[in-house]
Formats: C-alpha cells, structure tokens, sequence
C-alpha cells in the first residue's frame, strides 16, 4: 500500500499559488499606470509624398515636404497607402539606398496597395531618413525623415548604431 500523498501535494499547491498571487500584486503595483500607446498614421499619396494627417497627438510636424515628423521613443508610426498607386517605406536614404536593402531597421513589403498598412514601434531615439523606393517614387521627391527623442544623434550616428 503507497502512502498518501494528497494532503503535501494540496499543501504544496497552495504555497505555490499564494506566492503566484503576491508576485502578481507586486508586479501590478510596481507597473504603475498604463501607458498609453500612441500611434501616428502616415499617408503614401498619389503625390509620391509623405503627409500627415492633421489632428494627431504625438507627433510634431518639422517640415511638409519632404516630410520630417518628431515623435518620442516608444510611438507607433503607421505607413497607409491612401494612393491608387502602390507604394513602399524604407529607412534608407537615397545615397545609401542600394546598400542598406535588405539590411535596415525597418522595410515594408516590396509592394503596398492601396490601403494597406505597415506599422513600426520607433523603440531607439534617432534619425530615421525614409523613402520609397517602388518604381523609383524617391527620386521624385518621395522621401522623409522621422526624429525621435529631444536630443537624438544624427541619421549617419543612427545607421552605424545598426550596424
């Protein structure tokens, strides 16, 4: 006859989850508030431009055209084909275009249609140059640059930070 044992096990279940339960607290209370994650959308328009709807909060507008935006770490950018045109975003400049595909912090697919969304968390203060490169819309003027942070180091600091 094996020995019974219900009563360390149930004894041992209870522990465990009274500690899991105390963690958890801990944890709530040392998050403090939620934060509230903020995202800006970004239009690709038929006129191979960047734009910025009006009345988004997060962002500062810079410049319109070429589009250069300043958010904080931690923002949510969003890149909609408002176009009929298909587009793509890249963080790449023109100079550095060739070189860096396949190899920058972010790109979108090869081809965005109309209405189609890609979106990136901008996590590291930094400049961001960004284009699209479809059917050479860049050298028509379809380039822009996202800032991040008060202070971040410039687009060249940035590109060998992620190297």
């Amino acid at each position: 006859m094996r020995p019974r044992r219900s009563g360390l096990r149930a004894a041992v279940g209870l522990t465990l989850a009274l500690v899991g339960v105390c963690l958890g607290v801990g944890a709530v209370l040392a998050s403090g508030p939620e934060r509230k994650e903020v995202e800006v959308v970004v239009h690709m328009a038929a006129n191979m431009r960047f734009t910025l709807p009006r009345g988004q909060e997060g962002v500062k507008l810079v410049k319109g055209d070429p589009l250069t935006i300043r958010i904080q770490p931690g923002t949510k950018v969003t890149f909609l084909n408002t176009s009929p045109f298909p587009h793509n975003v890249i963080h790449a400049t023109v100079e550095n275009l060739e070189q860096i595909r396949g190899h920058s912090a972010f790109q979108s697919p090869e081809v965005m249609a109309t209405n189609q969304r890609f979106s990136v968390v901008f996590r590291e203060e930094g400049t961001y140059p960004i284009l699209c490169y479809y059917a050479g819309h860049h050298l028509a003027g379809m380039v822009g640059t996202i800032i991040v942070g008060d202070n971040p180091p410039d687009a060249a600091r940035t590109f060998a930070r992620r190297r």
